[in-house]
């Protein structure tokens, strides 16, 4: 089963089926055991797991790659020394890459934006970069090759500015 099916079975799916499974379990306790027989709270389905998964489904479905994108870019500006200085010296720039998290989808806005802010600078240095064959630098200077790349990141980021109102007001 494909990663996009899984996703949506899990949010859509499984955990409303649980919560189900789990509230029954908790009203045999409470008859079997009374008030002390409770096992668990309420969990319901909460809403911004299920937002952020909507985002990385729906994202997915499109098959751009962004996320292995982001996380290459941060990684080889970042964490690898001759890189980090290739860029200093081309660009000129004291700004790198910001560190993509893979699991808050919708908290990514900083990182997509300065992704936009580099992509241009990391296309040079990535054009120059011919005989690395480092899998990482590959998917770079693969994906800056991509005339949609821009495009895309700021797809990206204009949904996740519109959804971030609504994860700051929820979120605990």
């Amino acid at each position: 089963m494909g990663e996009t099916k899984c996703s949506y079975i899990i949010n859509h799916g499984v955990a409303p089926y649980f919560d189900h499974i789990l509230k029954e379990l908790d009203d045999k306790m409470r008859e079997e055991f009374g008030p002390e027989g409770k096992i668990h709270g309420n969990t319901g389905v909460c809403d911004l797991h299920v937002v952020h998964g909507a985002i990385k489904t729906g994202l997915y479905s499109f098959s751009w790659d962004l996320q292995t994108f982001l996380c290459d870019i941060y990684f080889i500006y970042n964490e690898l020394p001759a890189r980090h200085a290739d860029f200093t010296s081309v660009t000129g720039r004291k700004v790198f890459p910001l560190k993509y998290c893979t699991t808050r989808w919708l908290e990514n806005v900083p990182c997509l934006e300065r992704a936009l802010l580099l992509f241009d600078d990391s296309k040079k240095i990535m054009e120059n970069s011919k005989a690395v064959k480092a899998k990482t630098v590959l998917n770079v200077r693969d994906q800056t090759k991509d005339k949609f790349m821009k495009c895309k990141l700021a797809f990206f980021k204009s949904l996740s500015n519109d959804c971030e109102p609504f994860l700051k007001k929820y979120q605990t």
